[in-house]
């Protein structure tokens, strides 16, 4: 009775549970619940950048002030365009690498990963948005997710740790921006920190190597989180959490009944094709490869008449 009494109280108190339990009396197929077939994500993990502050007079002598992390307009650390396709029980996505050059209307030259700080403040993902539907005007993005990598952490720590088999040594320090990565190869439970460390390594290997760890990740989360039903409530509250409250509790639970259905062979990532760039370390994207990956990972979905030669 006091378990049946408290689980009353967590629905009442929390909309993505009160949405969950709908959801199992009267399930709801996603694409019902979003009013579309699928759904193209723009997803953005966001480094923490050291802003310095400069010199400061006090009294009668100047002091270094301290450098404050930034977290909200920093660069973007990673870049996923994703397909959750209802219809077809899949989900696809590609990577775009943060060096690629883009020459967007109204801005000088950059690197993809500066337009999430260049925008004014909350305005990042939108941008970063903009740029990659000018750059690739046959996606057409749906939502825009900038991860919030503190309750990314919550909620890994809630499945109790995410299994993982590491398959070489992972070495790197990062003292100014507090990342610290150790793994030898083999098994490990991976807490919410590892987690997020191992899915943003990308130190010593390729973005594809890095994207195979994020797509085996993915994977394992999602068999742990749906080992234990009674641990899913909380799961999806952090989910909530992870993606900045941008999507609605019943659009949460049905995400999540979607992927429950969602078979590992259906899971495919790759990254968005580019060669390098002479005379700079930004790369350059591959046209004709990027249509082609673009149509195999099924993410067209807008107006593809406008040619894409002067972007790049």
């Amino acid at each position: 009775m006091v378990v049946l009494a408290t689980g009353v109280g967590w629905v009442q108190r929390s909309p993505v549970m009160s949405a969950l339990a709908r959801q199992l009396v009267d399930p709801k197929p996603a694409e019902e619940v979003f009013g579309e077939e699928s759904l193209t994500l723009l997803i953005i993990g966001c480094d923490a950048d050291l802003e310095f502050t400069g010199r400061n007079y006090e009294g009668d002598s100047w002091t270094n002030r301290p450098a404050t992390v930034r977290r909200k307009n920093s660069r973007a650390d990673m870049i996923l365009v994703a397909k959750l396709d209802f219809a077809n029980r899949s989900i696809t996505g590609l990577s775009i690498p943060r060096d690629l050059g883009v020459r967007m209307p109204g801005y000088r030259f950059h690197k993809i990963n500066a337009f999430h700080r260049l925008a004014p403040e909350g305005e990042g993902g939108e941008l970063t948005k903009n740029v990659i539907e000018f750059l690739l005007p046959e996606i057409q993005i749906d939502r825009v997710v900038v991860l919030d990598y503190d309750a990314f952490q919550a909620m890994v720590n809630a499945v109790g740790g995410v299994p993982i088999v590491v398959d070489k040594p992972m070495h790197y320090d990062d003292y100014a921006g507090g990342v610290h990565i150790h793994f030898d190869p083999g098994k490990h439970l991976l807490d919410g920190y590892q987690a997020m460390m191992y899915v943003r390594y990308r130190h010593g290997d390729s973005d594809f190597m890095r994207q195979e760890r994020q797509k085996s990740f993915l994977t394992a989360f999602k068999d742990r989180a749906m080992e234990d039903k009674f641990r899913l409530p909380v799961v999806l509250n952090h989910a909530s959490e992870v993606m900045e409250n941008q999507f609605k509790p019943d659009e949460i639970a049905g995400i999540a009944f979607f992927a429950q259905q969602v078979p590992p062979e259906n899971i495919k990532f790759g990254q968005l094709p580019v060669r390098p760039r002479r005379g700079t370390t930004a790369l350059a994207l591959d046209e004709d490869k990027a249509a082609e990956a673009i149509r195999e990972y099924k993410l067209s979905g807008a107006n593809p008449s406008t040619a894409m030669g002067s972007r790049r």
